[in-house]
């Protein structure tokens, strides 16, 4: 910040491919990565000096790297998009995961659509596709049906319709079957894929798809929301919980909702607009707009009560569930969350019934400890970071 702050130092203009040479949005981050930090280690006056200095609370001051949809010299597109549309799909979505937006609540998250991309509209019934399809009676015997899914995210009691998301539970360490073109990928939101409009098309060129021009949500209003939110009912910050929560919704919407969402598939589709009459009508993708004002209002009216009515573990729980929801393409985030507060409610298990030690943190990538003499290996995984002064919230 001082740096910054200097006459003499200016920024370069178009190189800047975050905030095209503007010194008080750089030190707008510079201050927003200063209450992350002070978050991490429970400092309330510095979290309350760092609101105070400026920080990110709005989508235009979005720490974000941008990727285009050239490629080749070089090819610039998110890596995650290449991975999945040039030659079929290749990563599996989380079951649990997509549970959670469109089964997990009374109101489906208008996010779903943005964040999954189904390929078809109805789950497997053919175990060579899914060794567990249509056996729930083969859930391990540390699955609560209850509290979440297993073999598909419409799979628990009292059960849901199946919508035709197509995924993986957690750990599961079967071959790949031939479902490259069934399983669930990535929406058009953050990596530039396919935004869900019940086309149910399987991928097999990226011709249909927005060419992998995405983002990197490296840190984003929402997120800076929903920490000062946690800050203020866990540490008694400057400002009110409940009004971050809702701001950071908010942003979190606005962020996904306005997303690309005109450049899928060229510039007009056919969908079935009457689907009781069938008629047809033509309308551009931006008009196919799933996720309606009354659609979002209705979501955050329906986290809100329950954060009204719930014990203050219960709010510390909702915060956390709600940055989870908003950090999609950046887990950095969401694990870190998770080791600081410990919360998040629902969380499938791993398939297999003793996994072995929660990684508190990772190893040290091996060139590092190969070329630098001050680095020693961790023993382990267990060996949480510096800031984490709760590991076992994690068990």
């Amino acid at each position: 910040i001082v740096e910054f702050n200097r006459d003499e130092i200016a920024l370069p203009g178009a190189e800047d491919v975050y905030y095209g040479g503007d010194e008080s949005k750089w030190i707008q981050l510079a201050n927003t990565l200063k209450l992350k930090l002070h978050l991490n280690t429970g400092n309330a006056a510095g979290i309350n000096a760092a609101l105070s200095a400026g920080v990110i609370l709005d989508g235009a001051d979005d720490w974000q790297f941008p990727y285009s949809s050239v490629d080749n010299n070089p090819d610039s597109r998110h890596p995650l998009f290449s991975r999945n549309f040039d030659n079929g799909t290749t990563d599996y979505m989380s079951n649990s995961y997509m549970w959670k937006f469109v089964y997990e609540k009374d109101v489906v998250d208008p996010r779903s659509r943005y964040y999954f991309y189904r390929q078809v509209n109805t789950y497997t019934t053919d175990p060579n596709e899914a060794t567990c399809a249509g056996n729930l009676s083969g859930a391990p015997a540390h699955y609560n049906l209850t509290q979440y899914p297993f073999c598909a995210p419409f799979n628990f009691s009292p059960g849901g319709e199946d919508f035709g998301f197509w995924g993986r539970d957690h750990g599961d360490p079967d071959g790949i079957p031939p479902d490259g073109n069934k399983r669930s990928t990535w929406g058009i939101y953050p990596v530039g894929g396919l935004f869900d409009d019940n086309s149910f098309t399987g991928i097999t060129s990226r011709e249909i798809s927005t060419f992998g021009a995405g983002i990197s949500p490296l840190l984003l209003s929402s997120h800076t929301n929903f920490m000062l939110a946690e800050a203020a009912l866990t540490l008694g910050t400057n400002g009110n919980a409940r009004i971050y929560l809702e701001a950071g919704m908010r942003e979190s919407f606005n962020k996904v909702i306005n997303f690309k969402i005109e450049s899928q598939g060229g510039d007009r589709i056919v969908i079935e607009d009457d689907p009781d009459t069938m008629e047809d009508e033509e309308r551009t993708v931006a008009d196919l707009f799933f996720a309606t004002s009354d659609d979002v209002e209705a979501y955050i009216a329906d986290v809100l009560a329950d954060y009204d009515s719930g014990s203050d573990d219960d709010k510390y729980g909702i915060i956390i569930d709600e940055l989870y929801r908003a950090t999609y393409g950046n887990g950095v985030e969401a694990y870190n969350a998770y080791r600081r507060s410990g919360q998040l409610e629902n969380l499938q298990p791993t398939l297999e019934p003793n996994p072995g030690t929660f990684v508190l943190s990772f190893f040290y990538p091996e060139v590092l400890v190969n070329r630098n003499s001050n680095v020693s290996q961790k023993s382990g995984v267990d060996t949480p970071v510096f800031w984490d002064t709760n590991p076992n919230d994690v068990d």
